[in-house]
């Protein structure tokens, strides 16, 4: 996006892209005509400026849609996302009252002495939702999801990723049937899109429109083995193809915080040590070709309990999106991991067998009905916050803040947990300052304030 509006904007550009296809995480591969998202990339924002951007570049083929969700746990398909009460509610017997007795005690503790200050996400949670629930749902999913102990992960998880409503909420939602109760929260109130033939549908639009400027340079499957530093400007990328003398150019990155880092060796050894603090979780992605119309007739649906090895299944049917062929469906699994465990290493065989004997006896998913399967890895699939994270993008970003001419942006590359809205706003706004020649530390205070509510010590 950023190299689309400075291009559209008679700036030349060049575009160094390491995969063969443009997109990164929210690519779509192509395989033999069936297209599969490296998971469900709904596009939902509240941005009107944001989405008249994209019905501009995509046209008919960004479609309105309300996804159909649902998460599994207690035995039960139940709505998603699962909201304070909502929880409660799916649960059954003592389990219940139990669960009820400790979420109504942390909503009458926060009312009489109001809610402790934590970093720590385990205690973020206990402090809204009580104990049993904590045991129950949130903590293990946490651990099988992000691949960490609870305690060592940031607050700023919880407020990113876990809806909180209150029992009046509760009450005026569901009795009162009023929808004004937390319209920031309520997902249903937000504009929903997904492009036809996948996600990957922008990134190969904006990749088409660069390729017919004479200005604007497209280079797939090259990649950047080091940027080199010379009095505070970058001036030379070298890559597995060759060198780029930058001159006067400003150089954006989305590649990861981290690596992009280890590629400075102009850097001092301390930041270039710090970054490894910074984590990422990875996951393993499981695309299954079936034979049949549809399986759950879900759009994706998120598994709870500790025994599913994934944590998220989506769908493709054959639809307006056209991603599959008629009379078939797609399914993506995803395997949330780290590096040398079992999903990292497990055989394609291995992942398929796990799903027949977990996820095919709920929706009659028989061997006989796979035509065929194949995986593909995500090492920086997002962000992991550990506890005090933000000092260590304090440090890196005051170093990085001293090269004028580099920008690092994106989910990766601002080490912040962004969707595909927010990704291509952040490169529309990154060209906008380049166009108005912002030097790049004012760009990334304004990036670190928003996503981390981070202020550097500039």
């Amino acid at each position: 996006s950023t190299a689309w509006k400075l291009a559209s904007q008679g700036m030349p550009v060049t575009v160094i892209e390491k995969m063969t296809i443009p997109g990164g995480l929210a690519a779509t591969i192509d395989w033999d005509g069936w297209k599969f998202d490296y998971g469900p990339h709904n596009f939902h924002t509240n941005d009107q400026n944001i989405i008249k951007h994209f019905l501009y570049l995509m046209g008919d083929d960004f479609i309105p849609r309300k996804p159909n969700v649902r998460l599994y746990i207690y035995g039960k398909f139940v709505s998603y996302p699962l909201v304070g009460i909502d929880a409660l509610l799916s649960m059954s017997g003592p389990l219940m009252v139990r669960a009820s007795f400790d979420f109504l005690m942390s909503r009458v503790y926060a009312l009489l002495y109001g809610i402790p200050h934590t970093e720590h996400l385990d205690e973020w949670i206990l402090s809204r939702f009580g104990t049993t629930l904590y045991k129950t749902y949130f903590g293990p999913y946490i651990e099988r999801v992000w691949k960490k102990n609870p305690h060592d992960l940031s607050r700023k998880i919880g407020e990113l990723k876990i809806p909180v409503l209150s029992v009046r909420n509760y009450f005026q939602r569901e009795i009162l049937k009023r929808t004004h109760y937390n319209k920031a929260s309520d997902l249903s109130r937000w504009d929903t899109y997904y492009p036809k033939g996948g996600i990957g549908a922008i990134a190969e639009r904006y990749a088409r429109l660069l390729s017919a400027m004479p200005h604007a340079t497209l280079r797939l499957g090259e990649e950047v083995k080091a940027i080199h530093i010379q009095n505070g400007r970058a001036v030379r990328l070298e890559t597995d193809r060759g060198n780029y003398e930058t001159g006067n150019s400003y150089v954006v990155s989305s590649m990861p915080l981290d690596k992009l880092v280890e590629e400075m060796p102009e850097l001092p050894a301390d930041i270039r040590a710090k970054v490894n603090n910074l984590e990422y979780c990875s996951e393993r992605f499981l695309f299954l070709k079936v034979n049949k119309p549809k399986v759950s007739g879900f759009d994706w649906c998120y598994f709870s309990e500790d025994r599913f090895p994934f944590n998220r299944v989506s769908e493709t049917g054959h639809n307006q999106f056209g991603m599959v062929p008629e009379g078939k469906c797609g399914l993506t699994f995803e395997f949330p991991c780290n590096k040398g465990d079992w999903a990292w290493n497990a055989t394609n065989n291995e992942l398929v067998g796990a799903v027949l004997k977990l996820y095919g006896p709920l929706f009659g998913l028989q061997e006989k009905d796979i035509v065929d399967s194949r995986s593909e890895y995500q090492h920086y699939a997002y962000p992991r916050y550990l506890v005090n994270y933000e000092n260590t993008l304090k440090e890196v970003f005051q170093h990085i803040d001293q090269i004028e001419n580099l920008l690092t942006i994106g989910r990766q590359g601002m080490f912040c947990y962004v969707n595909v809205d927010m990704a291509a706003k952040m490169g529309l706004e990154t060209a906008v300052a380049i166009l108005n020649h912002k030097n790049s530390a004012i760009k990334h205070e304004e990036l670190l304030k928003r996503y981390h509510g981070i202020t550097l010590n500039s």
